[in-house]
């Protein structure tokens, strides 16, 4: 199984959809046999285009160009000067007429034709079993008969891209950011879950069909049939990150309160990069080389809303040195395991 994992990072997206159609170029159709994605905050947005299309040619431009639109900011009191700092700097307006321009009003998240998952943060469980709380919520459509497979994909994007802040609360969640800004882990844990297969396991059960072989020929054999079948099963996985931000916060005893931390949103910047780290080193622990991180460094810092940097994202993502993943997908898309695929046949398009 390959998967693909997109990490959060509001408009610094726009560098990430480059980057895979930087990747489509070098390797065509590679996104058609990409069995799973799995998507954080604008992440999600490209992973379930992918899902839908096999492709997301066009994608980066879109972004580009309609920046404006998503980041306006809000009117107060008649003034656009900026917003009372009680409020949400944007609201989802201009995000809902991009997001309609790639997905139609009652598409549902069961009708992509690739595997996807959506990260969310429910603020009220109400109605489940569990206490009243709130929750992280990782929506996908492995169950075609699920809610989830059968709730709109407008709904779950504005939920997935309601950053704190920066957009206000959508039906009751937040972006699946504040929780995981990379899903990669996320999404591992759910393949292994469906029966596929880790490397380790492979090596595990090898050594199970090893001791039994020396007790048992018959069951050894039979064993040895699961072991064929389950590295032929094995996950591949690719995580694309929105770009390193060189931002830090200078000292070393540091004693601030919560004014201090939110001032120019340090904490929520540090919380949406701060966040990815530790699911990169769960998959490259566990996957060894079936797992590859793709996340440029920034040349300066860019802020998550920074529309004007539209330019500067794009040449970076036209810098970054992709050598080595090309290569590692030419590796892991093999003639022979593009039956694998979804698609029928390539749709990179807009």
């Amino acid at each position: 199984m390959l998967i693909v994992a997109l990490d959060g990072g509001i408009f610094r997206a726009l560098l990430q959809a480059r980057l895979l159609e930087r990747l489509s170029d070098e390797v065509p159709g590679w996104l058609t046999r990409v069995q799973f994605f799995a998507g954080s905050s604008m992440g999600a947005v490209t992973a379930a285009y992918a899902a839908k299309t096999g492709g997301v040619k066009g994608l980066a431009q879109t972004y580009a160009k309609n920046g404006p639109l998503i980041f306006r900011r809000r009117e107060f009191y008649g003034q656009q000067s900026g917003p009372p700092s009680e409020k949400a700097t944007y609201d989802q307006a201009g995000l809902l007429k991009v997001l309609r321009s790639l997905f139609s009003d009652y598409e549902t998240l069961g009708e992509l034709y690739a595997k996807c998952m959506v990260t969310t943060f429910s603020l009220d469980n109400r109605g489940a079993k569990q206490p009243r709380t709130w929750q992280a919520k990782y929506y996908d459509n492995w169950d075609q008969g699920s809610v989830d497979s059968q709730t709109r994909i407008l709904d779950l994007l504005r939920r997935s891209t309601a950053v704190p802040g920066y957009f206000p609360s959508y039906q009751g969640h937040l972006s699946g950011a504040v929780v995981d800004s990379n899903p990669a882990a996320a999404a591992l844990a759910k393949a292994v879950a469906e029966g596929f297969c880790t490397d380790s396991h492979s090596a595990l059960m090898a050594d199970v069909r090893g001791y039994l072989g020396t007790l048992h020929l018959p069951l050894a054999n039979a064993y040895a049939q699961q072991i064929k079948k389950a590295s032929g099963d094995r996950i591949r996985l690719l995580s694309v990150g929105t770009g390193l931000s060189p931002a830090f916060v200078e000292g070393d005893n540091l004693d601030l309160g919560r004014r201090e931390w939110a001032k120019d949103r340090t904490l929520t910047r540090a919380l949406m990069d701060g966040k990815a780290g530790p699911p990169d080193y769960i998959c490259r622990k566990l996957l060894g080389e079936d797992y590859r991180r793709l996340q440029p460094v920034l040349p300066c810092e860019i802020r998550h809303d920074d529309h004007e940097a539209a330019e500067k994202l794009l040449e970076v993502a036209d810098a970054v040195d992709i050598s080595e993943v090309v290569d590692w997908l030419r590796e892991r898309t093999r003639p022979q395991e593009q039956h694998n695929g979804v698609f029928a046949e390539p749709k990179d398009q807009a």
